[in-house]
């Protein structure tokens, strides 16, 4: 695009398309995290984790995805373009990525045609980039918080068929919190067990490609509900890129009218204490089911209902999946796939796989725990033999939080709920979602 707006062939700056096509990776981009693998790999103190080279990075989700690549020279070379069109806010908008991702463009860099062709005014200081909470239609969704700041806090949900080369991504998600990467994956496979998102059978079959169906963000808490149409079984298509036949066509459209989704994946945020996410599951029966979630951690020690994560960087990650049993449970080192293996080894995650059959669902309570911050005890809702919400006391909270794929009604604890989902939490007052 740069060569060709240089040497007269084509504009770029006047097509609405290819500028939503850059800021897409604006939209994508994590909080800053280390620059240095050995450091994603081994982990640093808090004060040396302060101390630490950090560049925000374009997620790990798609092919050649290794940590996550941070911005290449092109955003540079683009915002040039854009200033010279008359266009100093976009302008501003990929400069500030480029020098937010450290300046470099890391291993899909273009050093020599940058040093070709900008000059020093083109490089100069960029204003803070504008980040917030959003839908991504046709993705997923963002949730953001404390942008800026040493505590910063993203949660990026693949929950849509957009993507890079469409590795089985679909329904997982990465965790910032405390400006800590805390749940994350990477590397060249793109096997379904390598995010954190369920499989299918024994040989993990990802969720069909979904969309989202609710979203709402305010100054307490972010949410996002979405549904999966099918757990696909071994043979059926995934996306269009696997078996381009016309029938698949069809195919798409019905997934997407699908009035009784195999998943309604829910994610919810109650800011700077605690993430939910809810599968409420319509399999049919005999269908080997398979939890997954990756956390960057050193370690962990079982307690109660769940974990707790030793995380690489001074922040713990509690883990609890209240009131629910499962025909297996492990966690084990899952080292990235990397073609070209650093000398001192992959960066690897403690990979957490719960086992059922055709379960009717699955919920989990993530709380980030920073120095200073407790546990919480978590107790599992339950209507009408499904499990519906959980009640979450502890560190000066007592919240109650109700998630569901359709209309229900519940009373408990005080509350009468009428609904999809809600959430009421102590310092906040009730919130209906949806």
């Amino acid at each position: 695009a740069f060569h060709l707006a240089t040497h007269g062939v084509c504009d770029v700056t006047r097509l609405p398309r290819f500028r939503e096509f850059l800021r897409w990776g604006i939209l994508l981009l994590t909080p800053p995290c280390p620059s240095d693998e050995a450091a994603m790999r081994d982990g640093l103190t808090a004060r040396d984790y302060a101390a630490a080279t950090k560049v925000r990075r374009l997620p790990p989700v798609g092919d050649h995805a290794r940590l996550g690549p941070w911005v290449p020279e092109h955003y540079a070379l683009m915002a040039r373009l854009y200033r010279q069109a008359g266009d100093d806010a976009f302008a501003d908008e990929l400069l500030g990525a480029y020098q937010s991702g450290g300046a470099d463009g890391g291993y899909f860099g273009n050093l020599p045609l940058l040093f070709a062709r900008l000059e020093d005014a083109d490089m100069r200081p960029a204003p803070p980039l504008r980040l917030a909470s959003r839908r991504l239609e046709g993705f997923g969704a963002i949730l953001r918080g404390n942008v800026h700041r040493d505590n910063e806090f993203c949660l990026l949900l693949k929950q849509g068929p957009g993507g890079y080369r469409y590795h089985r991504t679909e329904g997982s998600f990465i965790l910032f919190a405390h400006g800590r990467p805390l749940v994350y994956d990477g590397g060249e496979a793109g096997e379904t067990w390598r995010h954190s998102t369920l499989s299918f059978h024994d040989s993990h079959m990802p969720l069909a490609p979904g969309h989202v169906t609710a979203f709402h963000s305010d100054e307490t808490m972010d949410f996002v509900q979405g549904v999966h149409p099918a757990a696909l079984a071994p043979g059926d298509a995934v996306f269009f890129s696997d078996r381009c036949d016309h029938e698949l066509v069809p195919l798409a459209w019905q997934r997407f009218a699908e009035t009784e989704p195999a998943d309604v994946r829910t994610v919810l945020w109650v800011k700077d204490e605690y993430v939910i996410v809810h599968d409420d599951l319509a399999l049919p029966p005999g269908v080997s089911t398979h939890w997954h979630l990756q956390v960057l951690a050193h370690d962990e020690m079982h307690a109660g209902d769940g974990w707790r994560f030793r995380g690489r960087f001074g922040t713990d990650l509690q883990v609890v999946l209240p009131g629910q049993s499962f025909t297996a449970a492990r966690v084990e080192s899952q080292p990235m796939l990397e073609y070209h293996a650093p000398a001192g080894g992959a960066v690897a995650m403690r990979h957490l796989r719960l086992d059922a059959t055709s379960p009717a669902g699955f919920l989990a309570v993530l709380r980030p725990l920073a120095p200073g911050k407790a546990p919480v005890e978590v107790t599992a809702i339950r209507h009408d033999g499904r499990l519906i919400g959980c009640r979450l006391v502890g560190d000066g909270l007592d919240d109650t939080i109700v998630l569901t794929r359709r209309q229900t009604a519940w009373a408990g604890d005080g509350i009468r709920f009428h609904g999809h989902a809600a959430a009421v939490p102590t310092t906040h007052g009730p919130h209906e979602l949806h």
